[in-house]
């Protein structure tokens, strides 16, 4: 939409110029925006304000956007001038409405200048910025007793409107005064007016461009001027019987509400006043001869003198009273007049209105992907600060038993075989002793003679240290062959439990000290995190600096470890991704729902997914957000709203209602009747739309991931010893 002055079709140096608004309307521009430039034009005090419509637009297609034009005029100081092609649709409507129309700036530029920027055009009814021009189409008269001059009639309703019909080849006048509000049709109106429409040609059938006008059948009340001296009781008579007719004659249309019968009142009793006028005194009951002339009063003729002046001053006072009726006559015929008659003789009280108005609201929700790096943000490219807080502990200890034990060993000795007899080879057996004691040998040749080999205990442990001779007898099934232990055994030891230190036990006491000192550590690392900044999950690692006095392997009882414990996670500012997120629904709600709707309470926002993305530690964010547009209506635009309905019926002020932009539904209750009083007695409320308060609830930490040692020692179990 563009707007501009009377410069852009008269020139700048033309001073009728600044008085002219235009408003070029957009084929996407809405009635409101629409509405909105017209208001700001009628603020700069233009007298007219021609609104250029496109043969497609959106603002003004249907007829109800021109109802909604015609009531919005009551209420500007401008005309409304509509420039529309001359095609069926926006200029029809606007006609039929009683808005002027051209079909093109050229042509409304034509009939601008053919107007001089002064007022000579008032006599011909034509005039932009000066006064209304007053018809001269009436043919009631009165004529002086001298013949000079004529008396003017004074009209009883709005005088007769010039109203332009645009033609595709004339120019109408470019400022025609607007006809009544309630004019419904371009042939007549519910106050019984009749439009006369111009063919377009004048008497002598040549064609130029003519007003239409539009004139009220009431007959005008007219006043006789007074009357020097009556030189014939004939003609007083025959005055006094035309007001005595005037009296029994008032016209009478249904549809107009009493207005004209108030008037015809008036009407009737300014005839009388015009007879009494030309008599000097009231006539006689029914109908007798005036007063003559002459010394009535006897002798010295002083009678007639003082008569003279008694009906002056009569005729004074008499006229005086019938202006006073004259004008309360008028004042009744208006519709406050009628309101008050109404409540004088009907006893009815102030009818009030309660307009309730729910607004249009609409929800608007959307999710944003916004990063968060832990370098230095840039908000135009939807960043925000990231960093990784740390805390470590203080240095503690702890320890753990050994669960690696020294196994058994079994005792050896030397076994001497004797043979008396032939040699022969014995594959092994077992040998038990006097305490029962055995023991093992392997596979042996026994020659003649003897031969001495190892023996082993089967079982481990001390029992196996058998003394000397403890094994003393025969020997592998033969009598021929003796075995003995000639001395003892040894090296046979028992096994020794938990003794022995292993990776396990080292781990358990690693375990059990970060278990003490991962709590604090996190508590302490969640007290760095700002109010404004939420953990990405899963971020939390803790790890730990162990060392322990005992190797796996080693002989003891206990291993004990001495460390701390260091945690990390990376944080967010999530008010600043919250932020960002707000501002890019907002603008999106700029565009749809559009103007006039407004955020109802705070934008609903929630992170709901936050991932690292690199070894720089990006986190991608997406951040969801929602929130309700509510229409708002101004006071101005409330008061605008009760001027137009004011008066109206009900059926008719919801259909407008309806209509108007931003109006979910509407709802009026009257105190009585079916008729809204004044804009003074309309009160507009407007329903409160809850929602868009909310907030969703979010855990500002993370699940604790179990704690893996990173620095344990590790240690090889010792030869010949035991562990894990």
């Amino acid at each position: 939409m563009r707007q501009g002055d009377g410069s852009d079709l008269l020139g700048a140096n033309d001073p009728r110029s600044a008085s002219i608004g235009i408003i070029y309307v957009a084929p996407t521009d809405d009635r409101s925006s629409v509405l909105e430039a017209i208001f700001m034009q009628d603020k700069l005090g233009r007298k007219q304000i021609a609104v250029v419509l496109p043969e497609n637009n959106r603002a003004f297609q249907r007829s109800v956007d021109f109802d909604g034009m015609k009531n919005l005029r009551r209420g500007l100081k401008s005309e409304i001038i509509f420039i529309a092609p001359g095609v069926p649709g926006p200029a029809e409507f606007a006609r039929q409405r009683r808005f002027s129309v051209y079909t093109s700036l050229e042509s409304y530029t034509t009939a601008l200048r053919s107007e001089p920027s002064d007022n000579a055009n008032a006599k011909k009814g034509l005039v932009l910025f000066g006064r209304k021009p007053r018809p001269t189409g009436s043919t009631s008269r009165v004529e002086e007793p001298n013949g000079k001059g004529s008396a003017q009639p004074l009209p009883v309703s709005p005088l007769p409107v010039p109203v332009p019909v645009d033609s595709s080849d004339k120019a109408p006048a470019p400022n025609p005064t607007l006809p009544p509000d309630d004019a419904t049709s371009p042939s007549s109106s519910p106050n019984g007016n009749v439009s006369h429409v111009d063919n377009g040609t004048d008497a002598a059938g040549n064609g130029s461009a003519k007003p239409v006008y539009t004139q009220r059948e009431a007959e005008p009340i007219i006043f006789a001027p007074p009357l020097p001296r009556p030189r014939t009781t004939a003609k007083l008579a025959a005055a006094s019987a035309a007001g005595a007719g005037a009296a029994t004659t008032i016209p009478k249309r249904s549809g107009n509400t009493g207005k004209r019968a108030a008037v015809g009142v008036g009407a009737a009793a300014a005839g009388a006043g015009a007879a009494l006028a030309a008599t000097g005194s009231a006539p006689a009951a029914g109908g007798g001869p005036p007063p003559t002339r002459g010394n009535a009063g006897g002798p010295g003729g002083g009678g007639g003198g003082s008569s003279r002046s008694g009906s002056r001053q009569l005729l004074a006072i008499l006229l005086v009273i019938l202006t006073l009726l004259l004008l309360a006559g008028i004042a009744f015929a208006s519709p406050m007049g009628q309101n008050v008659v109404s409540h004088i003789f009907t006893g009815s009280t102030q009818v009030n209105a309660t307009v309730t108005i729910t607004p249009d609201s609409q929800t608007v929700a959307d999710s944003f992907v916004i990063t968060a790096v832990t370098g230095t943000p840039n908000p135009s490219a939807r960043q925000v600060q990231a960093r990784i807080p740390s805390y470590t502990s203080p240095s503690q200890s702890a320890s753990a038993n050994a669960t690696g034990s020294i196994p058994g060993t079994r005792a050896t000795g030397l076994l001497t075989f004797a043979n008396i007899g032939n040699g022969v080879t014995v594959s092994g057996g077992t040998l038990t002793g006097a305490d029962g004691v055995q023991i093992a040998f392997g596979s042996v040749y026994i020659p003649f003679g003897a031969v001495t080999v190892s023996g082993t205990a089967v079982n481990a442990g001390v029992s196996g240290n058998i003394p000397a001779l403890d094994i003393n007898g025969p020997c592998c099934g033969s009598s021929n062959i003796h075995v003995r232990n000639n001395n003892s055994f040894s090296g046979g030891q028992n096994a020794q439990p938990n003794s022995v230190i292993s990776q396990n036990d080292i781990n358990a006491a690693s375990n059990k000290l970060i278990a003490s000192l991962k709590p604090s550590a996190q508590t302490a690392l969640q007290q760095q995190v700002t109010a404004n900044e939420q953990v990405v999950d899963n971020s939390l690692n803790c790890t730990s600096n162990v060392n322990a006095n005992h190797r796996a392997g080693d002989q003891a009882k206990s291993v004990s470890v001495t460390g701390t414990v260091t945690c990390t996670e990376e944080v967010f500012d999530r008010q600043a991704a919250f932020t960002i997120a707000t501002t890019a629904l907002s603008a999106e709600a700029g565009k749809t729902p559009g103007a006039g709707y407004v955020l109802q309470g705070k934008v609903a926002t929630n992170v709901t997914h936050a991932t690292v993305i690199d070894a720089r530690h990006t986190v991608s964010l997406v951040v969801s957000a929602q929130g309700l547009w509510v229409y708002q209506f101004s006071s101005q635009l409330q008061q605008q709203l009760k001027d137009t309905i004011a008066q109206k019926s009900k059926s008719a002020a919801l259909t407008y209602l309806k209509a108007v932009t931003g109006v979910s539904s509407v709802d009026i209750t009257l105190s009585s009747g079916d008729t809204l009083p004044d804009a003074t007695h309309i009160s507009i409320v407007i329903k409160t739309i809850t929602g868009g308060n909310g907030t969703p609830t979010v855990t500002p930490g993370s699940p604790s991931p179990a704690i893996t040692p990173t620095s344990t020692p590790l240690i090889t179990p010792s030869t010949g010893l035991g562990g894990s």
